[in-house]
């Protein structure tokens, strides 16, 4: 009963700050009062402006029919790397990249090319684990 209850409380401070974070973002880039953010809502803050500003140049380059913006984003995806954390032992493997990684052992933690982690992220060979970069 106590474990739920504090399961229960856990998902409401969750919430509530969520709202709470969402609310003070918004009020604060309505009123053009970034600068007045606390560093750690300037943090979450510049995280959503890249994200705007990437969708905003790519629908731009397809609507333009610019295809250098959107070979440039191919090319920045396909040379992302991706740190993976190994739940199941995997033997040598050949990444889309053509290079040999492995073998791993359970609980092994590896950073590659993030086509090839999807690919073992999908068949529940590893996890994705984030870095204070990724953060």
């Amino acid at each position: 009963m106590i474990v739920k209850l504090a399961a229960v409380q856990t998902k409401l401070l969750e919430s509530m700050t969520k709202q709470l974070l969402n609310l003070r973002l918004k009020k604060a880039s309505q009123q053009g009062a970034i600068s007045k953010l606390l560093s750690e809502e300037k943090y979450i803050q510049s995280a959503g402006q890249k994200f705007e500003r990437r969708l905003s140049n790519m629908v731009e380059a397809v609507s333009q029919g610019k295809p250098s913006f959107v070979e440039f984003a191919h090319h920045s995806e396909s040379q992302r790397n991706v740190t993976i954390k190994f739940i199941k032992h995997v033997n040598e493997l050949v990444g889309l990249d053509m290079r040999r990684y492995g073998p791993y052992e359970v609980d092994d933690v590896a950073s590659m090319p993030a086509a090839s982690a999807d690919v073992l992220i999908a068949g529940g060979d590893a996890v994705e684990v984030y870095t204070r970069e990724d953060m």
